[in-house]
């Protein structure tokens, strides 16, 4: 299990994004900033996500690849969350057909799998 980031490094972390704003930062240049290695740089983007503390999403920036960014407007942070969903139902996809592939059949796991799946119905 990751080692949870401390308060000061969000709060710094938060103050680059908003400077930042629609240019965003790349994974390397929010590590730099923050002066932490690749892991903990996206575990800071992590918590941001999922503990609800900002809608951090990511974006491609022109000549910079992908960047983090704020959420620019409830648009962006839709269509961010759309393609979240999108690739939780994928994989569920991939869960199924590996089951049915080695002919698996968990009466625990597959339920877990059924509400997974159920969480990704939420309307907007």
């Amino acid at each position: 299990m990751p080692k949870p980031v401390s308060d000061d490094l969000l709060k710094t972390a938060l103050t680059w994004l908003n400077l930042r704003g629609p240019d965003g930062v790349t994974r390397r240049e929010l590590a730099d900033m923050l002066e932490v290695g690749d892991r903990t740089a996206r575990a800071v983007i992590a918590t941001f996500r999922e503990d609800g503390v900002a809608p951090v999403v990511s974006a491609v920036a022109e000549g910079r690849g992908r960047v983090y960014r704020i959420a620019q407007d409830r648009e962006e942070y839709r269509k961010y969350r759309r393609g979240l969903i999108s690739r939780i139902r994928h994989l569920a996809k991939a869960v199924r057909g590996l089951d049915r592939a080695w002919q698996f059949e968990d009466p625990e796991l597959s339920p877990l799998l059924e509400r997974v799946i159920d969480l990704t119905e939420v309307r907007e």
